[in-house]
C-alpha cells in the first residue's frame, strides 16, 4: 500500500507492506509499531506526529486534529485501493 503523507509544504510517498485491508473501513490506520519494525521513527510533539526514515530524513509531518487524532486528510475522493486480496482461513 502506498500512502501520500503530508510533509510540510510537500508530500512524501510511503510504501507499506504486510498490511491488513478491510472494505468496511473508511480510513487507513497505520501502526506505529509496524513503522518502527520497518526502521522508521515517530515523534509526537507540539501537536504533530513527525515520522523519519532509517536515514533520519523526515517523511511526514502530520498535525493532530481537534479529536486528538493524527489524521491524514485527503483531497477529493481519494482512497487507498487494495491491489491484492489475502484470504485467511
Amino acid at each position: 500500500m502506498v500512502l501520500d503523507l503530508p510533509n510540510g509544504d510537500t508530500t512524501s510517498k510511503l510504501c507499506l507492506s504486510e498490511v491488513f485491508y478491510s472494505l468496511e473501513a473508511s480510513y487507513t490506520l497505520v501502526s506505529i509499531d509496524h513503522l518502527n519494525n520497518k526502521g522508521f521513527s515517530a515523534t509526537f510533539s507540539s501537536g504533530r506526529c513527525i515520522i523519519h526514515d532509517e536515514s533520519s530524513t523526515r517523511v511526514a509531518k502530520i498535525p493532530r486534529n481537534e479529536k486528538g487524532l493524527y489524521k491524514i486528510v485527503r483531497k477529493g475522493n481519494e482512497v487507498n485501493v487494495a491491489e491484492k486480496a489475502l484470504i485467511l482461513d
